[in-house]
C-alpha cells in the first residue's frame, strides 16, 4: 500500500524571531525522520516588522525563478540585518543569473498581488500570528520540538486533530 506524503504549510514572516526558531525544529525533524514531507510556504508578513513585506517580495521572487530555498534560508540567516538589506545583495547571493532582473521582478506589482493573496489566505483562514502552520489539512500553532512535530504528522495522517 502507498501511502501519501505527509503535507505542512507554513504561513511565515522573515521578520519573525519565532519563524526562525521554527526553521531549526524543521531542519531537526528532517534529520531525525524517514517520512516523506512536503513543506510548502506561505508568505504572511506582519504589520509590526516594516521589512518583512519586501523580504516576502524577494522570496517570492526567488521562488519564481527556482531559487526559493537558497532566499528562504539567506532571508532567515540574516534575519537581524533585515532593515538594511540591499535586494541586488540578495540577488547575487541566490546566484541569481540577472541581477538587474532580480530587483526588478521583486519591485514588480504582481510579485506584491502573490504576497497580498497569500495574506488574504492567511485571513480567511483565521492566521494571527506566524509561524502558522497547516499539519496534514489542521490548522495549527507550533509544535515544541521536532519529536511533537513527528507526532502531530503521524496523529493527522490518521486524520485525527494534532494534538
Amino acid at each position: 500500500m502507498v501511502t501519501a506524503p505527509d503535507t505542512l504549510l507554513i504561513f511565515a514572516d522573515y521578520q519573525c524571531p519565532a519563524c526562525k526558531r521554527f526553521e531549526r525544529l524543521l531542519s531537526d525533524y528532517a534529520r531525525s525522520s524517514s517520512s516523506e514531507l512536503t513543506i510548502g510556504y506561505l508568505q504572511f508578513p506582519l504589520p509590526s516588522h516594516p521589512q518583512a513585506v519586501r523580504a516576502a517580495n524577494v522570496a517570492e521572487c526567488a521562488n519564481r525563478l527556482g531559487r526559493f530555498s537558497l532566499a528562504h534560508h539567506l532571508l532567515f540567516e540574516v534575519q537581524d540585518t533585515l532593515s538594511r538589506f540591499n535586494v541586488a545583495e540578495i540577488a547575487k547571493r541566490v546566484q541569481s543569473v540577472d541581477s538587474a532582473a532580480f530587483v526588478r521582478c521583486a519591485e514588480q506589482s504582481d510579485t506584491s498581488a502573490a504576497v497580498v493573496e497569500s495574506i488574504k489566505l492567511a485571513r480567511r483562514l483565521g492566521v494571527r500570528a506566524t509561524p502558522t502552520l497547516i499539519v496534514n489539512g489542521w490548522l495549527t500553532g507550533v509544535p515544541s520540538d521536532a519529536r511533537e512535530l513527528a507526532e502531530w504528522l503521524q496523529r493527522t495522517r490518521r486524520g485525527n486533530p494534532p494534538y
